[in-house]
């Protein structure tokens, strides 16, 4: 019974409109300025990411895909920030 409980709890927490992605913050490393990109090539790249749930995105799919169209960026990290920021 417990166990029916918990899924039922899980079920509507994630069911709520708290979990959807609302912001997409980017920022060098150091917190300065980017270097050689624009933050609005980034911001075209990661729209489709907005109003998806945070936790049905993968952060390596994001990273491969800035990779691949941004092969002069030396590195780059994804994460989340619950309830609705993906971090880069």
């Amino acid at each position: 019974m417990p166990v029916l409980v918990f899924t039922f709890v899980l079920f509507f927490v994630l069911q709520l409109n708290v979990f959807y992605v609302g912001t997409i913050d980017i920022h060098a490393l150091d917190e300065g300025p980017l270097n050689y990109i624009d933050v609005g090539d980034i911001e075209s790249e990661t729209l489709p990411y907005l109003g998806k749930r945070l936790f049905s995105i993968k952060t390596g799919e994001i990273e491969t895909l800035l990779d691949e169209r941004f092969p002069f960026i030396d590195r780059v990290y994804v994460s989340k920030r619950i309830p609705d920021t993906i971090l880069i």
